[in-house]
């Protein structure tokens, strides 16, 4: 879900504005790490989310003042995308505990199969397998390895060491680098109301991360 969810949103919101809803990623980590794993939510946790909700808004109205149209659709999408990707943080803490990094990571990825197999099989039947270069290619296959297999990899090992929580907190590096990458790389606009809603974002992660003293 998460990647359909993602892969589908990006395209009615630009990478910035999905990189930037990505940061409130650790914020519902730890608000369902509570919920289901009884983990601690200090206060500022819970003002942590408050700060993710408020910048995704502005995110949302930043997008629409520039747009002339909201992007809305897209942004709820990625929304989703974030929710599939919490739920999954938790549940793999939990699994964690008892199942191999490897174990996991396998199964992770024979169930993917075995559920978009049936989609996929009638798309090959009409794509054009000519049509798409050796450097496309490249990308499918870079793309599979690090988010299918090294992420899961490197992910159910760290998890297992740490509270969702506190794992959560670092899932916060993604948005930052989607914001740079469609700024450098896709020139996308990085504008002012951007700016404010990662800023809001920003101390989110900052104030989860804050230990009570």
């Amino acid at each position: 879900m998460f990647s359909l969810l993602m892969l589908y949103g990006v395209i009615y919101t630009t990478a910035t504005s999905a990189g930037i809803i990505t940061s409130a990623l650790p914020s519902l980590i730890a608000l369902l790490a509570w919920l289901w794993l009884r983990e601690r939510l200090s206060r500022h946790a819970i003002v942590a989310v408050v700060f993710a909700a408020v910048g995704i808004a502005v995110l949302n109205l930043q997008d629409a003042d520039l747009s002339g149209k909201s992007n809305v659709l897209g942004n709820l999408l990625v929304l989703g995308a974030v929710l599939a990707e919490a739920l999954f943080a938790v549940f793999s803490r939990r699994l964690s505990l008892t199942v191999h990094p490897w174990s996991m990571a396998f199964g992770v990825n024979i169930v993917g199969f075995f559920l978009f197999a049936p989609l996929a099989v009638v798309q090959a039947m009409n794509f054009a397998w000519a049509g798409p270069g050796w450097e496309l290619w490249g990308w499918v296959v870079f793309y599979s390895l690090t988010a299918s297999v090294l992420s899961f990899l490197l992910w159910y090992r760290g998890v297992s060491q740490v509270p969702a929580n506190i794992a959560g907190l670092f899932t916060g590096l993604m948005p930052l680098s989607a914001a740079l990458v469609g700024f450098l790389v896709l020139g996308e606009l990085l504008s002012f109301g951007h700016l404010v809603g990662m800023g809001m974002v920003i101390m989110a992660i900052l104030l989860g991360a804050k230990r009570p003293g």
